[in-house]
């Protein structure tokens, strides 16, 4: 089971925001996933910063292969909690797909 926290860092976002502000030459393009802790016991965490227009799938994947999320992402910022005390001990992972850019993390459960 998982749930969609909030589509804001808080003061991640606020750091950007204002580092972005100071440089407007500087714009972020490509997308940022974030995956933590790594172990992991009973929570796993997941940031997404997705600048492009271009839809793109987020994927989790437990060690047996079982899809734990699957969700279509549009530009924006999203975070996701995962309990994971019930889920297997391994390797987790976590991909984000668009049609020119795959970028994967790796979690751990102990």
């Amino acid at each position: 089971m998982y749930k969609k926290l909030t589509r804001n860092f808080g003061q991640i976002v606020l750091m950007c925001a204002m580092a972005c502000s100071e440089h407007p030459d500087i714009e972020q393009r490509d997308a940022t996933l974030i995956a933590f802790p790594s172990p992991m016991l009973d929570r796993a965490y997941i940031r997404v910063n997705h600048p492009s227009a271009e839809p793109a799938e987020l994927s989790v994947f437990d060690p047996t292969g079982k899809v734990l999320i699957s969700e279509r992402v549009t530009s924006g910022e999203y975070q996701y909690e995962i309990d994971v005390r019930d889920k297997p001990e391994g390797r987790y992972h976590v991909i984000l797909r668009s049609a020119t850019k795959t970028v994967t993390r790796i979690l751990i459960k102990r």
